[in-house]
């Protein structure tokens, strides 16, 4: 009878550990389901159709993705001007933002506040670039600065989408590619504001 006593009680205590791990994990899966960095940009969700965003204006093509800009772009950054923004699209759903960054005092502070929230990045030493990066379930997100130039960008890639993207084109098309959309925005930013190149 103390056997079968024990038995039950040893059920009952195996059940309730059971239930505390499971407990203990769910609640981890919550936590680490809240840190899969942010879900869109600027209130545009990753994946989202460009035929339902108004204001894009194409900025070029480059392999199988169309790059755009908002001709009516509402987004700062704390203390700094508005940067320049290009939204990039396959199959008419985005797939990543590249955002310029145009001080080294707003380079360190996106990676003071994305080091706070996501924790360490890793850094990946480029050929022509240094990178620090973070990585989550569906997204990447890179701070870069250029080498050479100097020249700093915060780029995020849908992963599920990113993966799908060719930009493959000879350098020396891409670097007249790159002086051409650069001076096209500022064109078509001047013409939508009515206002004098920065």
């Amino acid at each position: 009878m103390a056997s079968v006593i024990r038995q039950k009680w040893a059920k009952r205590l195996l059940a309730a550990a059971c239930a505390a791990f499971l407990g203990v994990l769910l609640c981890a899966g919550a936590g680490f389901a809240q840190e899969q960095g942010p879900d869109g940009f600027n209130g545009i969700p990753w994946g989202a159709s460009r035929e339902g965003l108004g204001n894009l204006v194409k900025l070029k093509q480059r392999g199988n993705a169309d790059f755009y800009i908002n001709t009516k772009e509402d987004f700062r950054y704390e203390g700094f001007p508005q940067p320049r923004i290009v939204y990039g699209f396959i199959a008419d759903r985005l797939y990543g933002v590249y955002v310029d960054v145009d001080s080294q005092e707003l380079y360190d502070r996106l990676l003071e506040q994305w080091t706070a929230r996501y924790g360490e990045p890793r850094i990946v030493d480029e050929l022509e670039t240094y990178v620090r990066q973070w990585r989550f379930e569906h997204l990447k997100v890179k701070l870069k600065k250029n080498k050479r130039s100097g020249a700093m960008k915060l780029a995020y890639y849908h992963t599920p989408l990113y993966e799908h993207v060719e930009l493959v084109m000879d350098e020396a098309v891409q670097e007249i590619d790159e002086k051409k959309s650069d001076r096209l925005y500022w064109l078509e930013m001047m013409r939508m504001r009515d206002s004098s190149m920065p």
